[in-house]
């Protein structure tokens, strides 16, 4: 066996230490920072809530990676914290047990690549779940509703049930469902107020759905979701 220098040895570690990093980093999937939501929007509350609709047509307009935040913001994000609660969000939840998470699968919005992202609350950031475009994916499984694969933006609602459950018993199933909806109405409102064409779908088939978001369907499961266009 021939001798190695030990500045080949050392330079040999380096690559073989930046290689496991990179791997390490690719794995961990990519961190999307959304932009500080400090835009306001002109339109009243009164306003928003005499316009909204439920909108299954699309001009094919730009909705952008600015756009998204502020939908998943004022949906759900944490808008004010408060030791040693922690944060409260845009939406009331059952004893702030917030059992409701956010996945977002993108469609050529401006500024994000289409893939399945999962919703960081805490970080106010989108995860990058799994890459590609999927909006027709969730058009069939959602038998076959068409106008969702139009869509630029779609939200899946899922539920991780023991955490409301866990202190309220079968009856936080119930307010589990609550949560959901005030959550949905937040999307329909920030949506509309945005000019966006928001619209609720709740019929899905719901263990390809949850296949799909690669969840167990048990302790957690998708309970809403709801599509966003322009």
């Amino acid at each position: 066996m021939k001798n190695i220098s030990l500045h080949t040895y050392v330079s040999m570690f380096i690559v073989q230490v930046v290689i496991v990093n990179c791997v390490y980093a690719l794995d961990k999937g990519e961190s999307i920072l959304l932009y500080p939501t400090v835009r306001k929007n002109a339109m009243s509350v009164e306003e928003t809530i005499k316009k909204r609709r439920s909108v299954r047509s699309y001009t094919g307009g730009k909705i952008t990676l600015n756009d998204v935040s502020q939908l998943l913001y004022y949906a759900n994000g944490i808008t004010h914290r408060e030791p040693p609660f922690g944060g409260f969000r845009a939406a009331p939840s059952a004893g702030a047990t917030y059992p409701i998470e956010l996945y977002v699968v993108s469609n050529m919005i401006d500024g994000l690549e289409d893939a399945l992202y999962w919703y960081d609350v805490e970080k106010n950031t989108l995860e990058k779940k799994k890459k590609g475009n999927f909006v027709q994916a969730i058009a069939e499984r959602s038998y076959g509703q068409q106008f969702i694969a139009n869509a630029q933006v779609i939200i899946l609602m899922t539920a991780v049930w023991q955490r409301t459950t866990g202190r309220y018993g079968e009856r936080g199933r119930r307010y589990v469902i609550l949560d959901a909806g005030h959550i949905g109405e937040n999307i329909y409102l920030e949506a509309t107020s945005l000019n966006l064409a928001p619209c609720a779908v709740g019929a899905f088939d719901d263990e390809q759905i949850n296949d799909f978001l690669d969840i167990d369907g048990q302790r957690e499961s998708c309970i809403y979701i709801m599509v966003v266009g322009k």
